[in-house]
């Protein structure tokens, strides 16, 4: 007997079926992931949408505060794009929105094509196209809701932007609820970085509703501590035309 349970137990770890075998993220979790739409994507959204925007810079020692409000009405066409409405800009309790509104509502110049590229995203997401780039835990199931935790692969965790952290998810829908990063390795100037993304459905779309950042840059002997967090309201997709 002593034998065999040898060989069983070669057998198993040999096909991956031990505890701390390698776990992935779902396929279709994935995706839904995946395809989630940022608003503030030329590429992914067209329509109106508000954005509202608290933000803070400090130094580490919380001297030299500074808190800025600001609410901006996006309306997007097809092309890509967008008219601004400035709503709301106010910094360190003092209105600052008409002196900044012809900057902020300035039309977008697309055809000179010098628009920004890619998501804006300063970490490697845990979905799509680089989730080899992962590892994952076995995920747990708390009521209705699926929590998995994720860490670089040992091999590339020297790589910039990637992140340990979390995700969670809908048990029945699978749509994505949140997705909580911390960045190993940030961009410069960052020294640190942590991010929580949340998720809604609106009809048939997934959003992004919330994307909140905190972390430390450094230029040189500046060192400015940062808290940013933006909400996407009033999401109204541009009806295609018949």
């Amino acid at each position: 007997m002593t034998g065999f349970r040898w060989v069983l137990v070669a057998g198993l770890l040999s096909a991956g079926f031990v505890a701390g075998a390698a776990e992935t993220l779902p396929a279709e979790v994935s995706a839904a992931f995946d395809q989630a739409v940022m608003v503030e994507d030329a590429e992914e959204f067209a329509g109106s949408y508000t954005s509202v925007t608290a933000s803070m810079v400090q130094k580490p020692n919380g001297k030299s505060r500074h808190e800025t409000e600001m609410v901006i009405g996006v309306e997007r066409s097809a092309d890509g794009a967008a008219r601004r409405k400035l709503v709301k800009l106010i910094r360190d309790g003092e209105d600052l929105a008409e002196k900044h509104r012809e900057d902020i509502e300035a039309p977008d110049d697309r055809s000179s094509g010098d628009e920004d590229e890619g998501d804006g995203l300063d970490f490697v997401a845990p979905w799509g196209e680089d989730i080899d780039r992962y590892v994952f835990d076995p995920p747990s199931t708390q009521g209705s809701k699926v929590i998995q935790s994720f860490r670089p692969d040992p091999e590339q965790d020297d790589d910039v932007g990637l992140a340990s952290g979390q995700l969670s998810w809908h048990r029945e829908t699978l749509d994505p609820i949140s997705a909580s990063l911390e960045v190993v390795k940030p961009p410069k100037p960052l020294k640190s970085m942590r991010v929580l993304l949340e998720f809604e459905r609106r009809g048939g779309v997934v959003y992004v509703t919330r994307m909140v950042t905190d972390g430390l840059a450094s230029v040189l002997l500046m060192k400015r501590e940062f808290h940013v967090d933006v909400h996407w309201t009033d999401i109204e997709p541009r009806q295609a035309e018949s």
